[in-house]
């Protein structure tokens, strides 16, 4: 908790929204002809409530009328919108890629690209999990690996970034960083997670196989029990624990199985 807590505030003092040398740059013309803006996560007001009025809510039968469509590479993020310029954080191939369009039309705008070696443990989504982050001229997109980058909003330029991964030892689990960084008056929260340096290369997996190990051992020592007291246990009682058992035992011989190939792939 203590090395979390340092690791933050670091993150902080480093960050406090990606100041350059002198003061902010100048907001980015707004690009929209109507609506409101989306550039967070949950919304600007941080809970999922839009101020859109007149949302059409009876649709025709073929469905609202297309106006744009655009073809994308993986990931969880969302999009966001501010001052009529969609960001949109995802990954093509081995590259995490931030693009920004016109929100009206799709009309491409630039874009921002860095290699990216993430695999998700099960083989299921190697792309972005957090939303881009608008923050005036500001837009900061935080990646599966850790990386976490501040760009400006009008053309992408790279002002800063911190490698979260390497500068606080996070250890990766089954689903990459997840936490999509908050913009408070100055300052860039980050939940980056971290551990001490010296426990970096910890293997969890390998301590999940032990764990449900134990609990299996723990499930067999109930069901002997019950067999050795066989006379007052009932049917249904020994009939569950045995099945209990064999549920623990499956598991824990899948978990083995993936940690050995998710450790195979690393090295």
């Amino acid at each position: 908790m203590r090395q979390l807590l340092i690791g933050l505030a670091l993150l902080l003092l480093a960050g406090c929204v990606g100041q350059e040398p002198g003061s902010k740059g100048a907001l980015p013309s707004d690009l929209r002809t109507s609506g409101t803006d989306w550039p967070s996560f949950l919304g600007p007001t941080g809970d999922s409530v839009s101020s859109e009025k007149g949302i059409v809510t009876s649709w025709p039968k073929e469905g609202p009328r297309l106006l744009w469509h655009k073809k994308l590479g993986t990931g969880y993020a969302m999009p966001s919108i501010s001052r009529g310029r969609m960001f949109l954080f995802e990954r093509v191939r081995n590259q995490a890629r931030m693009q920004a369009c016109k929100s009206e039309t799709g009309e491409f705008l630039w874009v921002f690209e860095y290699p990216t070696d993430f695999q998700d443990k099960y083989g299921y989504n190697n792309g972005p999990r957090c939303c881009p982050v608008v923050d005036d001229d500001r837009v900061y997109i935080h990646g599966a690996e850790g990386m976490l980058h501040c760009l400006r909003a009008v053309d992408g330029k790279l002002l800063w970034k911190v490698d979260t991964a390497a500068e606080f030892g996070v250890i990766q689990n089954f689903f990459g960083v997840g936490s999509t960084p908050v913009v408070e008056d100055d300052l860039l929260l980050v939940m980056v997670g971290g551990s001490p340096k010296d426990n970096k290369d910890v293997d969890f997996g390998d301590l999940k196989v032990k764990l449900l190990t134990s609990i299996v051992a723990i499930s067999a020592i109930h069901v002997l029990e019950s067999f050795m007291n066989i006379d007052s246990a009932t049917e249904h009682e020994l009939l569950w624990g045995i099945a209990i058992l064999i549920v623990f035992v499956v598991c824990g011989l899948l978990l083995a199985i993936m940690n050995r190939l998710s450790t195979t792939e690393r090295h």
